[in-house]
């Protein structure tokens, strides 16, 4: 069924935003209450047409912010129903039904300007507030997290934020969080497996990345499973996996990568060189390999 007219707040006050709202959805007008919002943006709309000669103005800016709101807050199907940044066009015309109501304000022009200059510092602040909040990736999604408890993107974001930034604990937690909220997907096990390893528990960060393995057997996450174990010099485990993720997929780059970090470590320098290069072949741009190449080659060439 589609989502039927949802109308946002008609001011985005820059204050109490949400960067991901966890908006409950209509799958019919029954639904939600959203027979009683189609009801009254329809008569706000013949209202706008009833009044267009006694407050043109007015009912022009309106519709205007209904036919621009409309493309993206209306019958189409879209997964996420409300988001503060599609009010930016639409609020062209609020704009114009707030200066059709300061019309009829009847103030002395210099009490109005006074009245006015305070708004604008109050909007001003608020707004400066809220950039400071996008200049800081982790608080921006824990206001996020704060604000839509039970969504599970917003608790996915503030994790991979946590781990992206070194805060592997925290991170951990968060994953967590995540799978609380929602039944986690694949890509999800395999992110908090990695902030497993991260958060220095390789033990937990295997397991997650097996239990990924046994639902959607994949080259990259037994390329993660190897490189956990070569992290813990367990050589023979890591070669196993990489082998295993060859197998899956003989052209996964990675997979070639860790195997030559393995076979590096283990005094194994030609299988390096050859791992490297292949790894080189499938993804010229991976400069880790080349790097790892350039060393090996380095040290075959000491030993003629």
């Amino acid at each position: 069924m589609p989502r039927f007219f949802r109308l946002p707040a008609l001011v985005v006050f820059p204050a109490g935003l949400n960067l991901d709202w966890d908006f409950p959805v209509s799958h019919n007008i029954f639904e939600q209450g959203a027979l009683f919002a189609l009801a009254a943006i329809l008569l706000l709309i013949v209202a706008a047409f009833y009044f267009r000669r006694r407050e043109p103005l007015a009912c022009y800016g309106f519709l205007v912010f209904i036919v621009l709101l409309a493309p993206t807050s209306s019958f189409v199907p879209i997964k996420d129903p409300v988001a503060d940044r599609r009010l930016y066009l639409p609020m062209l015309g609020m704009l114009l039904v707030v200066v059709a109501v300061l019309r009829h304000v009847h103030l002395p022009q210099r009490t109005l300007a006074l009245a006015m200059t305070a708004v604008l510092a109050v909007l001003t602040v608020a707004t400066w507030q809220r950039s400071q909040l996008w200049a800081n990736e982790i608080a921006l999604w824990q206001d996020t997290a704060r604000k839509s408890p039970d969504k599970q993107r917003a608790h996915f974001q503030l994790a991979y934020a946590y781990y992206r930034l070194g805060r592997c604990g925290d991170a951990v937690r968060e994953y967590a969080e995540t799978a609380r909220v929602s039944q986690p997907d694949n890509s999800l096990l395999v992110d908090w497996g990695l902030a497993y390893d991260c958060a220095g528990q390789p033990d937990r960060a295997v397991a997650k990345l097996f239990e990924v393995a046994r639902i959607e057997p994949t080259a990259h996450v037994y390329s993660q499973i190897g490189m956990v174990y070569a992290k813990q010099s367990r050589w023979q485990d890591s070669l196993d996996a990489l082998a295993r993720a060859e197998t899956l997929d003989p052209n996964y780059a990675m997979t070639y990568y860790y195997r030559g970090g393995v076979r590096a470590k283990t005094n194994d320098f030609a299988g390096a060189a050859a791992d490297y290069q292949r790894a080189l072949s499938l993804k010229p741009d991976l400069e880790p390999a080349r790097q790892g190449l350039a060393y090996v080659q380095q040290q075959l060439s000491l030993r003629r």
